[in-house]
């Protein structure tokens, strides 16, 4: 029997992961000077030419970037950018510059690129630059002899301050790349069943009738619906002036599930429509590859699934696990408003670790308990294994203090790939305010 703990009280920790294997920070001097532009340089070999690369550059205050003497962008800043930087690399030698200009105060460069190649192989390099304090004559050019600068300073890791919580620092972790799951470490890992907080927001690309704007025209969001075991699916609604149409909806960002999924599936009700459901999926570097499209029709929800393969992803070999779905898009075969359903959006996935295994969420139909009168709380409990669960449950209700007003245990049985729903009563609380549970 799996024992668990409801807990109400969410946090993501983010420390300790920036060792010797990650990019850092560099510096020409170790105190910066104000109102100053510096140079650098880094050298690379490559054994062939990648067939792609995913680079991510970060600049503190502003930077112009060069690979192998073409410019990448003129205006690299502290919001980290993730280019592909294989149309300009070479088998062997290659050379990436930064100019860099420091306003006041910090100021900082860091860069670590990983390229693919053509048999699947990988390699990945660090920002490790000479710098100079003088410009001089083709400077960017691979051919040129930076003998006489500098080692640039190492300032410190990737997450070191003041750069902590203002980078997004993931694409410069050395993080290691999933391995393919096994059959028996494969589940169902929920990634939206719409039976909380909608986290969609979207807009027609094309084909969208004029003035028909977000969110009356288009929206995608959370609605009642008797025919789900949750009793909610998501409604998408739509309108467009010619065939083919195509919206686009984006995940909120702090929504996302990273996982190491083989299949998507989901569920929907056409309506009486006709049209294509297609992903867009994302890696830690922000790369992206797009899904082939899924064809939906007819009355009645109906379940649908798709293969993650290069042939079904056009470019999934080269993104890095885990992966998130980033957006969902629908195309309609013919013009005219109307709306479709979708529920239970999930990927088959290794559910190995145990928070992948059985998911629990509050059930928002009150938000609050009456001062002075007993209330009851409802959560809801998803089993991603492949085999029926017996859970032992514990709900405990603290105060502001951590003092302890309630504790209370229960049992539930979910079956393979189920959900299942479970009510605790609670007792009069006299105080109004928050509680911890």
């Amino acid at each position: 029997m799996m024992k668990l703990h409801l807990t109400a009280l969410f946090c993501l920790l983010f420390t300790g992961l920036c060792g010797v294997e990650n990019a850092s920070w560099f510096w020409h001097e170790a105190t910066p000077l104000d109102h100053t532009t510096r140079y650098f340089r880094m050298k690379f070999s490559l054994p062939s030419k990648p067939v792609k690369s995913a680079a991510a550059f970060a600049a503190d205050d502003i930077a112009t970037i060069y690979v192998n003497g073409k410019r990448q962008t003129r205006r690299q800043s502290l919001e980290t950018t993730v280019r592909d930087l294989a149309p300009d690399l070479v088998a062997g030698e290659n050379t990436i510059a930064i100019e860099a200009g420091n306003l006041t105060g910090a100021a900082g460069v860091i860069a670590r690129a990983v390229f693919t190649f053509a048999n699947g192989e990988t390699l990945a390099v660090n920002g490790h630059f000479k710098s100079s304090d003088q410009m001089q004559e083709g400077w960017q050019s691979p051919a040129f002899d930076d003998s006489s600068w500098q080692k640039a300073i190492r300032l410190g890791p990737c997450n070191m301050a003041p750069w902590t919580k203002r980078v997004n620092h993931i694409p410069f972790l050395d993080l290691p790349i999933a391995p393919t799951p096994k059959p028996e470490q494969l589940g169902k890992v929920m990634v939206e069943d719409f039976s909380t907080i909608s986290s969609w927001r979207g807009a027609p690309v094309r084909g969208g009738r004029p003035g028909a704007h977000p969110p009356f025209g288009f929206n995608f969001g959370s609605f009642p619906d008797s025919r789900r075991d949750d009793g909610w699916a998501g409604v998408l609604r739509f309108d467009f002036s010619e065939l083919n149409g195509e919206a686009v909806f984006t995940k909120n960002a702090v929504f996302l599930r990273e996982v190491v999924p083989t299949e998507i599936e989901f569920s929907a009700d056409a309506k009486g429509h006709a049209g294509e459901i297609f992903f867009t999926f994302s890696d830690r570097m922000k790369q992206t590859a797009v899904s082939t499209p899924i064809r939906i029709g007819g009355e009645g929800w109906n379940n649908y699934r798709l293969k993650l393969t290069p042939e079904t992803v056009p470019g999934f070999e080269m993104l890095r696990l885990p992966i998130s779905i980033r957006q969902l898009h629908f195309r309609a075969d013919k013009a005219g408003k109307g709306e479709i359903q979708l529920d239970d959006i999930a990927f088959c996935a290794d559910v190995s670790a145990p928070e992948c295994q059985i998911a629990i969420l509050p059930v928002y139909e009150k938000l609050a308990q009456e001062p002075g009168k007993p209330g009851t709380i409802r959560f809801q409990l998803r089993n991603g294994l492949q085999q029926e669960k017996r859970l032992r449950l514990a709900l405990t209700v603290t105060d502001q203090t951590g003092k302890t007003l309630v504790g209370r245990n229960g049992e539930t049985t979910i079956k393979a790939g189920g959900i299942a729903f479970h009510d605790f009563a609670l007792p009069p609380f006299d105080r109004k305010g928050a509680y911890r549970m």
